[in-house]
């Protein structure tokens, strides 16, 4: 279903990636997982309770800096537009990284 959990490795650094953040996902596992392999873990939640829960409970654990990004909403009727904002997205996410020194 187009959800996404992958861990790669850019110029050094072990990212995980995981869009599936809605309630009753098994977020938190994830997170634990991603968490223990990888210095950068970008995940997608809710504004508010059980993933946001998750994402605060496992950075408490592992004392991992959290940043709060969220997404352009679009008229998801028109595929071109929305696939437009996700690539300007995921740019401003690669800028963020490089910008923090994560990757280079």
């Amino acid at each position: 279903k187009n959800e996404i959990n992958i861990q790669l490795n850019i110029n050094g650094v072990d990212i995980a990636i995981i869009s599936q953040g809605d309630p009753s996902t098994g977020l938190k596992d994830k997170l634990n997982n991603a968490i223990k392999n990888c210095k950068v873990v970008i995940c997608a939640t809710r504004t508010s309770g059980e993933t946001v829960e998750a994402v605060n409970s496992i950075s408490q654990i592992y004392d991992a800096e959290v940043i709060w990004t969220s997404t352009y909403s679009t008229d998801k009727k028109n595929k071109s537009l929305l696939d437009k904002v996700n690539q300007i997205k995921a740019r401003q996410i690669v800028d963020l990284l490089i910008e923090l020194k994560y990757i280079n």
